[in-house]
């Protein structure tokens, strides 16, 4: 098969008709298909094969399959109950934290699970935590979990949704923003049992409300070598993907849904764990 084939068709199709796709379904493809297959999750392609198709300006796809990912028949059921967020430390995840606070770490060698427990037992200013690998279908094939969820007050009410990614080139930013995406769509279509469960929680009893649903930050982090080394991402790369965020939020304007998204990218600091926020959305 020619390694000139593109997965995302001009009109928005994958190897489903358009009006079928989902982002939850370009989540699972771009998983499976490699690139002589029309993948666009390698460093040759994930450009010119994925972003630049789905920013490009008179472009509807992003619009398109944000609306079909809102329908009650859409695959991957919102879940109901049960979203972890009493979870007990597991035996491993005490493990990793002792290894954390017992020395200092390049985080471009650090597993993604190293990660996510390094940031959740120290959190970017103004974040508190609601839990980690949050899930959000009901079914457990192909389930949909956050590595990190939070939520903020500055400034103004948000959730927080953090995707880690390791330094080892595995993944494209593009790929960590699909994933996202995914999230904050699946968070939105959960939030009444979501914000039930909230308060119901130790955590959300502090003040989570409705008002934290209607913003939904995404915070894209990972190694420096990540982003600069494997990926080298430009300042042109990040505004793109802010512009795929802002065709999603106009969208759902237009469905008239109270809930908006907003991107940043955060680099992991090699001597601690610092996380900046260069905004990169409204």
């Amino acid at each position: 098969m020619s390694t000139d084939l593109y997965m995302i068709r001009p009109d928005g199709g994958l190897n489903l008709a358009s009006n079928q796709v989902t982002w939850f379904s370009f989540l699972q493809c771009s998983r499976a298909m490699n690139s002589t297959q029309g993948g666009w999750n390698f460093k040759a392609h994930w450009r010119k094969k994925g972003l630049h198709i789905l920013a490009k300006q008179d472009s509807e796809i992003a619009a398109l399959w944000l609306r079909n990912s809102l329908k009650n028949n859409c695959l991957l059921k919102p879940r109901s109950k049960d979203f972890k967020l009493k979870r007990q430390l597991s035996e491993e995840r005490e493990q990793l934290k002792h290894a954390w606070d017992s020395s200092e770490h390049d985080t471009n060698k650090c597993r993604e699970d190293e990660l996510n427990v390094g940031l959740y037992f120290q959190p970017p200013d103004g974040v508190r935590w609601l839990s980690y690998e949050v899930p959000l279908c009901r079914e457990r094939a192909g389930q949909l979990e956050i590595d990190l969820v939070g939520y903020s007050n500055s400034p103004n009410p948000s959730l927080e949704i953090f995707e880690l990614k390791a330094g080892n080139g595995t993944d494209s930013p593009l790929m960590a923003l699909v994933e996202a995406i995914c999230y904050a769509i699946q968070i939105h279509r959960c939030r009444t049992a979501l914000l039930t469960e909230m308060k119901a929680s130790p955590e959300g009893s502090v003040g989570v409300t409705e008002k934290h649903f209607q913003r939904i930050k995404i915070t894209l982090a990972a190694p420096n070598k990540d982003w600069t080394y494997y990926w080298k991402v430009t300042d042109d790369d990040r505004q793109k993907m802010a512009e795929i965020v802002e065709k999603l939020n106009q969208a759902l304007e237009v469905e008239d849904k109270q809930t908006r998204f907003s991107l940043a990218t955060a680099t992991i600091d090699q001597s601690k764990l610092k996380v900046d926020y260069p905004i990169s959305s409204r």
